[in-house]
C-alpha cells in the first residue's frame, strides 16, 4: 500500500511544523511581550525519531504527521537558541 500523499504531507509540514514556529516569531516581532514572559509550544514526542524506532517498530507509515511534530521541535530548538539573549525562554511541551 501506498502511504506516500505528498501533498497533504506538505500540508500538515507547513501547518504543524512552520506555524508554531510563525506564531512565535510574530509575537517576538510585535514587540508586545511582557517582561519574563516564555514561549510555550504543546508539540510531541510523535516528532522524536528514537521513539519512531520504538512505537513504529516495522511498520512506519503516518509520515507528515511525525514529520511535521519532528519539524516543529526542531524549528523551537533553534528559536530558542536565537532568542536566548532576549530573555525568551522556549518551552516544548507534550501533551
Amino acid at each position: 500500500e501506498n502511504t506516500l500523499n505528498f501533498e497533504e504531507q506538505l500540508k500538515q509540514i507547513n501547518i504543524c511544523g512552520l506555524g508554531p514556529l510563525r506564531m512565535n516569531n510574530a509575537l517576538i516581532q510585535s514587540k508586545a511581550l511582557a517582561e519574563g514572559c516564555k514561549l510555550v509550544t504543546i508539540t510531541s514526542q510523535a516528532g522524536s525519531v528514537e521513539w519512531r524506532t520504538t512505537q513504529n517498530a516495522g511498520k512506519g507509515g503516518d509520515y507528515g504527521h511525525h514529520m511535521s511534530r519532528a519539524a516543529c521541535n526542531m524549528g523551537q530548538v533553534l528559536l530558542s537558541e536565537e532568542v536566548k539573549d532576549m530573555g525568551y525562554p522556549v518551552l516544548l511541551l507534550h501533551p
